[in-house]
């Protein structure tokens, strides 16, 4: 489980300094928008496979998560500035990528 946060966190921190605001000149919504149907589909892809998940406690950390992820793109759909749809969206990547590496571990 600690792993999982740690992991989470250097991930988060990895996208933040390597460009995860977005480019100059971007379209701003249109690059949030980008970025919230791409969390959408880590999501559908994590429920769609967390029935294979054995362990009913990871299972159920893992369905916990992508609940909050969902929350947190719900928050970046309606985020009135760039810059917290973006910080909405990094926290439900995290989320994510913590329950992908709980599922890997399972499989």
């Amino acid at each position: 489980m600690r792993q999982a946060w740690i992991v989470g966190g250097l991930t988060a921190l990895a996208v933040v300094l390597s460009g995860g605001l977005p480019p100059v000149g971007a379209e701003p919504t249109k690059y949030c928008g980008a970025r919230i149907a791409e969390a959408e589909d880590t999501v559908t892809a994590i429920e769609g496979a967390v029935g294979r998940i054995k362990d009913a406690q990871d299972r159920s950390e893992i369905q916990s998560w992508v609940t909050q992820a969902k929350t947190h793109i719900g928050a970046a759909k309606s985020a009135a500035q760039e810059e917290d749809c973006v910080r909405q969206v990094e926290l439900a990547k995290t989320l994510t990528q913590d329950a992908l590496y709980l599922a890997a571990q399972n499989q």
